[in-house]
């Protein structure tokens, strides 16, 4: 899990290909989770996900991150 602050940015990167890992995926897709870091810190891990309490999903293809100049923006 990465942190990233209100209005800062972080850059994550591979030593892959990010296009040749997601083709590397079954559905061609990724999903990026944006989470309340209180409700991580309180939340058991089971509960967040069986319960969907995320704040944002992105599921992502290589067409729509190349629409997106490989940056996703929240909100």
């Amino acid at each position: 899990m990465i942190h990233v602050e209100p209005n800062q940015k972080n850059y994550f990167g591979s030593i892959e290909k990010w296009e040749d890992i997601i083709n590397k995926i079954p559905s061609r897709t990724i999903s990026i989770f944006i989470l309340d870091s209180n409700i991580v810190k309180t939340i058991p891990w089971d509960t967040i996900r069986n319960n969907n309490n995320y704040l944002k999903r992105y599921d992502l293809t290589t067409d729509s991150l190349n629409k997106l100049n490989w940056t996703v923006t929240y909100p």
